[in-house]
């Protein structure tokens, strides 16, 4: 048997370290969730209150359309994201059973209803899911932190080029610290693979792609439902606010910090912080009131109690 390479085992360690701070541990997890709760429903008021929004002046059909289409979809890339996490670390074996499109579609479900709540959060379910695969913790863990890391770059390059007409500095330097972002996620991406090939990675790239377009869809559509002004490059802009917070990690799915980035990006297309605020807090209402109940369908009584033992293992050194 072959030493390892003492560069990939360097790279894992690094990035299951910072997967395991984008996990806060479990005594926090409650406080944390209240905290985000709290900047979200406040922001929501206000941003309410400054809207000034009337029940009646709602254009229902495009938020009937997000979470018919919308949801649906997100979930659909979700998986495959998680399918191509997999290829990535092996890509000369076909994937497990335990990566099928039925097993990843239940894994993402549960992850995403897990993120708001005070227990093992989506990225543990996720870590669970391919370790159960056959890989192991570090390297589970670092991979999903490389997936977050090129949505974040492709969010910020997609994001800049929709932003070059309004504000062409800005929109360049989205552009440029984006793709070097793909470049340097992708580069910490080989070392942690088992067997390396090129075909998983450009499905991973395009699967963050479409994610992000979806994403900004989604945000779109719910903009139009608010009755707010908006063409689709400015929701392209906002889109970039949930990678960014979502990475970041601590407040569960971003909660809270997702909507108040995007109020903070609004004024540089032109939107206003409450409308983006309110958009941004509507769309993950949505989301979130559309998989809850699949997850409970979907076996969150199983994945749940097994992150569980991964945290505890995590927390242990094991």
């Amino acid at each position: 048997m072959s030493e390892p390479d003492p560069r990939s085992t360097a790279v894992t360690r690094l990035l299951a370290w910072l997967g395991r701070w984008r996990t806060p541990p479990p005594r926090w997890r409650g406080v944390i969730l209240l905290l985000a709760l709290s900047l979200f429903v406040g922001g929501v008021v206000v941003s309410v209150r400054e809207l000034d929004l009337d029940p009646a002046t709602i254009r229902w059909w495009p938020l009937v359309l997000v979470a018919v289409l919308g949801t649906p979809a997100t979930i659909v890339t979700n998986a495959a994201e998680l399918r191509a996490m997999g290829r990535c670390l092996d890509a000369t074996r076909p994937l497990p059973p335990e990566l099928s499109w039925w097993a990843a579609t239940r894994v993402v479900v549960v992850a995403t209803a897990a993120n708001v709540l005070p227990l093992p959060g989506g990225a543990l379910v996720r870590v669970h899911a391919l370790r159960s695969a056959g890989s192991t913790v570090p390297r589970a863990t670092g991979v999903n932190v490389v997936a977050a890391l090129v949505w974040v770059a492709i969010a910020i390059a997609v994001a800049g080029a929709a932003a070059l007409t309004r504000a062409p500095v800005l929109g360049a330097i989205g552009l440029g610290v984006g793709g070097l972002g793909v470049v340097v996620s992708l580069a910490l991406l080989r070392p942690m693979a088992t067997r390396w090939a090129w075909a998983p990675v450009v499905q991973l790239v395009v699967v963050e792609v479409v994610t992000t377009l979806i994403h900004a869809a989604r945000l779109y559509g719910v903009l139009l439902g608010l009755g707010i002004a908006v063409v689709p490059a400015q929701a392209l802009v906002l889109g970039a606010a949930s990678p960014l917070a979502a990475a970041a990690g601590v407040f569960p799915s971003g909660l809270g910090l997702a909507e108040l980035l995007s109020a903070l990006l609004a004024p540089a297309v032109a939107l206003s912080a409450a409308g983006a605020f309110a958009a941004t807090a509507v769309a993950r209402i949505i989301g979130l009131g559309a998989t809850a109940p699949l997850a409970l369908m979907l076996g969150v009584r199983d994945l749940l109690p097994a992150a569980a033992d991964l945290d505890a293992s995590e927390d242990r050194g094991a």
